[in-house]
């Protein structure tokens, strides 16, 4: 039995399933776009958090919201069939930047 995390991903899924009406006429790279702004606000999140606590809670908060953008991108690709050859490549670097920013952070 595989039990990776990344096979959270399909239940995951399942749950925030309810949020696709709402994404119907956007394209999966323009909410793989909003990972970056997302990213950047964690990072200072993180940066400021040691002058002010609670910014621990927040950055940790952000990042679960990053994990269903990150996760609703692919959700409404392959629901709405909009799936791209330049979209599988920003949907690896948007992420990857974003992760970039907080280790900077």
């Amino acid at each position: 039995m595989d039990i990776g995390l990344y096979h959270l991903k399909y239940p995951f899924r399942k749950l925030i399933g309810f949020l696709l009406p709402f994404f119907k006429n956007v394209t999966p790279n323009a909410v793989s776009y909003s990972l970056l702004p997302l990213g950047l606000i964690t990072a200072a999140a993180y940066f400021y958090a040691p002058n002010a606590r609670i910014l621990y809670l927040v950055g940790a908060l952000l990042i679960f919201l990053r994990m269903i953008v990150g996760t609703l991108d692919g959700l409404i690709a392959v629901t709405f069939d909009k799936q791209s050859d330049n979209g599988e490549l920003i949907n690896r670097i948007a992420p990857e930047i974003c992760d970039i920013l907080l280790l900077i952070a």
